[in-house]
């Protein structure tokens, strides 16, 4: 497949949490690793997914991850998850007042890109 010629070079953000896994952190990964997107949030909770399932019964059963996950020079992220690269973590109090720091930080460097822009600095 060849690429298409014209093709969005504009920055972006990816938002990430604890609840991020599995198909999104293979997602997340190569935009960590080529410093395509800026990611903000909290760290990603470094499962892969593909874990192995055991029902034991009565109610009871377990989880495993089946498969090893690694950057490319080596550094693993499962287990561990991938670390944004501006940590915003929403507090209680913020969840409360239903306020969205991690999004509220999205929405302001979107405006100062947008205001850069006009004033010709990009």
């Amino acid at each position: 497949m060849t690429p298409a010629e014209v093709h969005y070079i504009g920055r972006v953000l990816i938002l990430t949490d604890v609840r991020c896994f599995s198909a999104c952190e293979d997602f997340v990964e190569p935009f960590k690793v080529n410093h395509r997107a800026t990611i903000l949030g909290g760290r990603t909770a470094g499962s892969t997914g593909q874990p192995y399932s055991k029902n034991l019964g009565n109610g009871f059963s377990f989880r495993v991850g089946a498969k090893r996950e690694y950057f490319p020079d080596g550094a693993e992220f499962e287990g561990i998850g991938i670390m944004p690269d501006i940590a915003i973590e929403p507090t209680p109090a913020d969840l409360r007042a239903g306020c969205d720091p991690v999004l509220a930080m999205a929405r302001s460097l979107i405006n100062r890109s947008i205001s850069a822009a006009h004033c010709g600095k990009m």
